[in-house]
């Protein structure tokens, strides 16, 4: 029988050759999870660790984040990743090519991480990650291509917006219109509340 490099065996070869081994291994196991998991909800979660990994087929990169929830401790979930947003012209792993819609979701993703914990946009240095807190939402996982088949096993961290964050970026008009000088400067902090009450009057 040859063996492969660095003397180890093919497995099957390994079993053969070892008839002795207990053929029934895992028969007895029974899954025991230490870690609770949280009823679906939201939650005070701060970061304790983020780690730069990619899929080595793909070269895509994502951050493993790892958080304490406040009042539960060791709890489950615990981690949650960010993935990099993809490019065009790239495929996704379904076969599928990325779509501008897939670039949008993603950037939403990461826009509205930063948004939660309060990280400067647009700051990927981890170590200014480490201790920064967020609200986040505990509910079952789910495939983004398919939203609407949630895991029944899995649950997943998804960091929540500030109620008062922005929603998107303001545009800049492409060319603002000239501004009218009025003998009145209290015209200059009109609200369109106010115009529509004057429009009213007359």
């Amino acid at each position: 029988m040859s063996k492969q490099k660095n003397n180890i065996w093919p497995w099957d070869d390994f079993l053969r050759a070892n008839k002795e081994i207990n053929m029934a291994f895992g028969e007895n196991y029974k899954p025991v999870y230490d870690a609770p998991m949280l009823p679906n909800g939201e939650y005070t979660a701060q970061i304790t660790n983020a780690e730069l990994d990619h899929y080595p087929q793909s070269g895509n990169e994502f951050v493993e984040i790892h958080v304490t929830i406040k009042d539960h401790a060791g709890c489950n979930p615990s981690i949650f990743t960010l993935y990099e947003a993809p490019t065009i012209g790239q495929m996704k792993a379904n076969g599928q090519p990325v779509t501008q819609a897939d670039v949008d979701r993603a950037n939403r993703q990461i826009t509205t991480f930063f948004l939660c914990f309060g990280i400067k946009e647009g700051d990927f240095d981890l170590r200014h990650w480490v201790g920064k807190v967020g609200r986040v939402k505990i509910a079952e996982s789910y495939d983004k291509n398919e939203p609407d088949k949630k895991s029944k096993t899995y649950k997943t961290i998804y960091p929540q917006k500030p109620k008062d964050a922005p929603s998107a970026p303001a545009q800049a008009p492409a060319q603002a219109p000239a501004q009218t000088q009025t003998a009145d400067p209290s015209f200059d902090d009109m609200t369109a509340q106010d115009e529509k009450a004057i429009k009213d009057i007359f």
